[in-house]
């Protein structure tokens, strides 16, 4: 009722005012503007909406530097590649250099702990190895001879499939006469060979798994007799082995983390760049001198908005979201300068409404079709939607 009051209310303005020379008519304060809707026109709901960007891309520093120059200000369109700030990232890649240098270092202690191991040693690490690799090899079934063997039997098994389609045909065809009990034997002989070497070559599988699980067990009793004859002096160089590996993983993958955190779209050496092509400066959230990255916390220092990802976001009274249709017309007429005019279409109807001053709404999106630079993201913008009579 409120908004049909509304309506009521507009319509004595509009009448009153063509009365009179005033250009302006003053609505009373106690009548609801957020939505309005046109009886004018039985196929037309007016709608007030909101230019808004979908694609709004947040850029965060993760990493220790310091922001030396911030290239752009708020509301700036800038376009892929265009420089948005400059960073000053030296303490931070010269931090990954001094761990790449660690990690060379280690590796030429590693290098010196296996040289210091025995021949002996060397073997039970040879037969670990080995033991690894057969395990793998025999539950991944990647032996090649192995894989010849799978592909053999699933062929003798497409064989087989086939002369026994072949076989229950035949057998029809004798039950009714049609073929002689030579002809029947003939396929029956063939179907007994073609399931012969099915199973003889299931079987070769099975023996070659035998065969390997013997040597696996072998391995693991080489083992286990090498590490009683294993000194606590070779042991410990094993353990010194080991160790040296884990320290030397660890410092790859600190080393990567880091490296990954300057291998961003938007991080072009010591420049902070738009990585979007069409793009406005939304926000900027950072100064010169502002540090980046404190405490292992992100900084934001931007927000770009794709101005290619620019809708209509507008917002329609429940009782008519009945009547809008995804790819209806749409005309939108900026608050700012009503002269103008853009054509628009419906691109889709939110499944869910909202509450907003009392009255209930359905946001509806809509694409711009001639879009210019004149219509700006956050504009307040009166929609007209043409859709079949209102019911």
């Amino acid at each position: 009722m409120k908004r049909f009051l509304l309506v009521g209310v507009m319509c004595t303005v509009f009448i009153l005012n063509g009365c009179t020379n005033s250009d302006t008519t003053e609505i009373p304060a106690d009548v609801s503007t957020d939505i309005v809707f046109s009886t004018s026109e039985s196929n037309v709901i007016e709608a007030v909406g909101k230019v808004k960007g979908m694609n709004v891309k947040d850029i965060y520093i993760d990493f220790p530097s310091i922001v030396e120059e911030i290239s752009v200000r708020e509301g700036q369109k800038v376009e892929g590649g265009d420089v948005l700030a400059i960073l000053n990232m030296n303490n931070y890649l010269g931090d990954i250099k001094n761990r790449e240098l660690e990690k060379d270092i280690g590796n030429l202690k590693l290098q010196d702990i296996r040289k210091s191991i025995t021949a002996e040693q060397n073997e039970m690490v040879r037969l670990q190895n080995e033991l690894k690799k057969k395990k793998s090899q025999l539950n991944n079934g990647d032996f090649p001879d192995l894989l010849k063997l799978g592909s053999d039997m699933e062929n003798a098994q497409r064989q087989y499939n086939k002369v026994m389609e072949d076989l229950n045909a035949k057998q029809i065809l004798y039950n009714l006469g049609a073929i002689s009990k030579k002809e029947l034997d003939v396929v029956e002989n063939e179907a007994f060979l073609k399931e012969k070497v099915l199973n003889d070559i299931k079987l070769s599988i099975q023996s070659f798994k035998d065969a390997k699980h013997s040597e696996i067990n072998n391995l693991e009793t080489s083992i286990d007799y090498k590490k009683v004859q294993l000194s606590d002096s070779a042991n410990g160089s094993v353990n010194r082995v080991g160790i040296q590996e884990t320290s030397i993983d660890m410092l790859d993958n600190t080393i990567n983390l880091m490296k990954s955190k300057v291998d961003k779209s938007f991080i072009d050496g010591n420049k902070i760049v738009s990585d979007i092509k069409n793009g406005l400066v939304y926000t900027v959230d950072c100064s010169n001198g502002s540090m980046t990255g404190q405490g292992g916390m992100a900084t934001k220092l931007f927000t770009i908005m794709d101005l290619d990802s620019v809708v209509v976001e507008a917002d329609v009274p429940e009782e008519f979201i009945k009547n809008v249709k995804v790819n209806d017309k749409v005309e939108i007429i900026p608050q700012a300068d009503r002269m103008k005019r853009y054509n628009g279409t419906v691109k889709s109807i939110a499944g869910k409404a909202f509450l907003k001053n009392g009255e209930t709404n359905v946001k509806v999106e809509i694409t711009v079709n001639d879009k210019d630079d004149y219509l700006k993201p956050d504009f307040n913008v009166d929609v007209r939607i043409v859709t079949e009579k209102i019911k």
